[in-house]
């Protein structure tokens, strides 16, 4: 007998539903299954393949044994340590992915509070790229969440979890099931996309292409490339400045520019993708000589070498590996090194896709004492900066030009390899972290609303449990400060994600327009986000009435004299935090102005501009890393939003 792998020791199961329960067995025969005092039976297709479906369990609780037997040959497997409880899909690309170690400091917070590792469970679902649908997990099984396994744990979908946990006092599991750097084409099932018009043409044509020959020359070679990203990432060249001294204390850097840590080498337009190097020099007092020091760095994005008085004492990352991005590095320097006086700090940094840059929070950015680490010299600020290698900007192109056998940026393969093995799981619901790749063009931000919904529709369909909760995370703040910025596709793509809450039911976003960093595409507050996505279920799902479930959300526009009344809802303690900012409006013209006159009227806002005799739309923080700064009593930041 063989029984999904989601059917282990350690299992959550769903109360209060119907609780499907599937594997394999002798062709024919009838099967049993039992947990909790309730029981069901099944009959064996002609292959073996069985599907049988508990009654639901009221009650909350465990550890229960799942039993289920072969009733023609007697052959029982017993399932330890089952609870029943909460259960919840998390998915999404890297953001969701982002492990809890990856912020140390976050980590430590959820230990700090974490008092029961036994009632909060995830399933790490296994990263499987296969042009063949999936029956089963291919890896993966449950975890407590425990000092051992917390680091390797989604730090979003852990946060939402221990939310549930604390408020209904009852176990929680997650299926996490995410995958970074990947489009939302690559999570749909294949014949919802068919049905959507511009997706089904791209589709068919990328089919008709597998039947050529010349294809599957070009697949053969990709296959054993050393990138998923396709052909037009390059790898490291080799460390030029090190041969150059640029490693080296004594080096005269003079000539190269100033650059401000954290800061992103890209988004300022110093170098495109390839390789930079950054260096600092520093007083060590005389108290430090011959004390083990420890080098604290900031997310690097992606790999790094890093160098103490030109000897190397730390690097992380080489080929295309993807573990290192925009991780926090702690490098020690050893006791023989420090000396007295001036030192050098010298960082290679090389980045072979998206942004490049050194990441994280100024606090990050450290030389601490290791027998004493409140000693510690700041790091944060000016440094010197040159580049040794510039490929240009490289991104991802869009799946079309990306689609390919056993590739994750091809349509449906993620839900194929990595959803479909986990339905009818008995779950709540899904939560989803995802768009930053579908971000890259107007276009494709655009038509992410329309497929956002075909994602929403089909996994409700294929669960078989009817509008089951969706909520998903709308793309936090990130790169440089703009107040308005109509070139920018992260507002399009906010905004579509904000009408596919609108225009499907049963669904909610987490606006975390204000938990982002302007350096990091992978912010470390993640706490935040989970938590709010725990009010949208809190409020919607388990009848916690009091609970608000986010933010100002804009419910209706009017055309007043002279203004523009926006009205809002979840808008109780509607307030600026400061001199209202991130209001913009536009006339018969269309151009965007900003609204010189902001006035909070109750629920609502409403805006003129001088320039402007009958302001028409509106927009609100409307760009990548806008500064709107509109929240309601509970704190919660309004969504951007164009109306």
């Amino acid at each position: 007998m063989k029984l999904c792998k989601l059917f282990s020791k350690g299992a959550v199961l769903q109360r209060r539903q119907l609780i499907p329960v599937w594997g394999e067995a002798t062709p024919g025969a009838v099967v049993k299954a039992s947990v909790a005092g309730v029981s069901a039976f099944g009959v064996c297709s002609s292959t073996g393949d069985f599907m049988l479906r508990l009654p639901p369990i009221e009650t909350a609780g465990g550890p229960w044994v799942l039993t289920v037997e072969d009733l023609s040959s007697g052959e029982k497997t017993e399932i330890e340590d089952v609870l029943i409880g909460e259960v919840w899909l998390a998915s999404g690309q890297s953001n969701m992915e982002f492990r809890m170690g990856t912020s140390p400091v976050q980590l430590n917070e959820f230990r700090e509070i974490q008092k029961d590792p036994s009632t909060l469970r995830m399933f790490n679902v296994g990263q499987c790229a296969t042009s063949a649908p999936q029956k089963d997990c291919l890896t993966g099984s449950w975890m407590y969440s425990d000092r051992a396994s917390d680091p390797d744990f989604s730090a979003v979908a852990l946060w939402f979890a221990y939310k549930l946990r604390e408020k209904l006092g009852v176990p929680v599991g997650v299926i996490h099931s995410s995958w970074g750097g990947t489009f939302i084409e690559s999570w749909i099932g294949r014949e919802t996309l068919m049905n959507n018009p511009e997706v089904a043409p791209l589709i068919r044509d990328y089919e008709q292409r597998l039947a050529t020959d010349d294809i599957w020359k070009e697949v053969a070679a990709n296959l054993t490339a050393p990138s998923r990203f396709g052909s037009n990432v390059k790898g490291d060249p080799g460390n030029k400045g090190e041969t150059l001294g640029w490693a080296k204390p004594d080096f005269n850097d003079s000539a190269w520019i100033d650059f401000d840590v954290p800061g992103s080498w890209t988004d300022r337009k110093l170098a495109g993708n390839g390789s930079v190097w950054i260096r600092k020099e520093i007083e060590i007092p005389a108290a430090w000589e011959g004390k083990e020091l420890e080098l604290r760095l900031g997310g690097i994005d992606k790999h790094d070498v890093t160098y103490f008085n030109g000897v190397k004492v730390g690097a992380s990352g080489q080929g295309f590996d993807e573990a290192f991005w925009n991780v926090c590095r702690f490098y020690k320097v050893p006791a023989e090194l420090v000396k007295a006086g001036k030192a050098v700090i010298a960082i290679r940094a090389f980045s072979f896709i998206f942004d490049g840059g050194f990441g994280g929070r100024p606090d990050c950015y450290a030389l601490v004492r290791i027998d004493d680490p409140e000693q510690a010299i700041p790091l944060a600020g000016t440094w010197k900066f040159s580049v040794e290698t510039d490929f240009g900007k490289v991104i991802l192109p869009e799946v079309s030009n990306l689609a390919r056998p056993n590739y994750p940026n091809t349509w449906s393969i993620l839900y194929d390899g990595m959803i479909r093995p986990l339905v009818p799981y008995a779950i709540r619901g899904a939560i989803w972290y995802q768009g930053e790749n579908n971000a890259g063009t107007r276009e494709g931000a655009i038509a992410y609303e329309r497929l956002m919904g075909d994602l929403i529709t089909d996994w409700r369909f294929r669960w078989g449990q009817g509008n089951f909760p969706f909520y998903m995370v709308q793309l936090a703040n990130f790169r440089m400060p703009y107040s308005y910025n109509a070139d920018q596709h992260w507002p399009t793509l906010r905004e579509a994600q904000r009408h596919a809450c609108e225009k499907n039911p049963n669904t909610g976003m987490a606006v975390i327009i204000d938990c982002g960093e302007a350096e990091d595409i992978h912010p470390k507050d993640k706490r935040s986000v989970g938590y709010r996505l725990a009010r949208l279920a809190l409020h919607n799902d388990y009848g916690f009435e009091d609970i608000v479930p986010g933010g100002p959300l804009p419910k209706e526009t009017a055309i007043e004299t002279g203004a523009l009344r926006v009205r809002f809802e979840n808008a109780q303690g509607l307030h600026f935090k400061g001199e209202p900012r991130g209001f913009y409006v536009a006339g018969y013209s269309g151009e965007f102005m900003p609204a010189d006159s902001v006035t909070l009227d109750g629920a609502s806002v409403v805006l003129r501009c001088a320039k402007i005799e009958r302001p028409l739309h509106v927009r609100y923080s409307w760009s990548d890393n806008p500064d709107g700064n509109l929240y309601n009593g509970e704190e919660l930041p309004a969504t951007p939003f164009e109306a």
